[in-house]
């Protein structure tokens, strides 16, 4: 998975049961995350709504961690949002 706001690559637990067309977003959600094996959109976000969804397991033990942060950036978006 590519995190296109970190501009960072991911080992991530992949859950492919259906695919978002990034195209058909309205414009206040972003692709916030991709597969980089068949560039599928894994991740979305809009700051504007408080909205932050990933098409993976972040949490998905035993196995590779690199994804916990997604939590820590959950926490940030509500936080900003009641402020």
């Amino acid at each position: 998975m590519k995190d296109l706001d970190r501009d960072k690559v991911y080992i991530t637990s992949q859950n492919h049961g259906y695919a978002v067309r990034g195209e058909t977003l309205p414009k206040d959600i972003s692709v916030w995350n991709i597969n980089l094996n068949d560039n599928t959109v894994e991740g979305l976000i809009s700051r504007e709504k408080g909205i932050l969804c990933v098409q993976y397991h972040p949490e998905g033990g035993p196995g590779p961690h690199d994804a916990r942060h997604i939590f820590d950036e959950m926490i940030k978006l509500g936080l900003e949002r009641e402020l």
